[in-house]
């Protein structure tokens, strides 16, 4: 059972506050209890700069989560990552 529970959308179509970037795709940084994953990189132009505005770190990530078939990359040379996998997508 999960004690704790943070989700924070780091990429999506729209951007809600000054400062952040909007772009076609979707990434959230999911936090439960003491795991990071982070869900998807969007198309990986606006990750870090979002992250950095609001204050969040990709460094020491448990798992990255890839949604769609075909591998993503992101430019984040100071990543720490234990795991990386695919996720099939659903109906595609």
């Amino acid at each position: 059972m999960i004690s704790s529970l943070k989700i924070t959308v780091l990429v999506e179509n729209t951007a809600g506050r000054r400062g952040l970037l909007g772009e076609h795709g979707l990434s959230f940084l999911i936090e439960a209890d003491n795991s990071r994953i982070l869900f998807d990189t969007g198309q990986g132009m606006t990750l870090i700069h979002n992250g950095d505005i609001l204050g969040v770190s990709l460094n020491n990530l448990d798992a990255i989560a890839f949604l769609w078939h075909e591998l993503k990359s992101i430019d984040c040379r100071d990543c720490r990552v234990g795991t990386i996998f695919e996720i099939e997508s659903i109906g595609k």
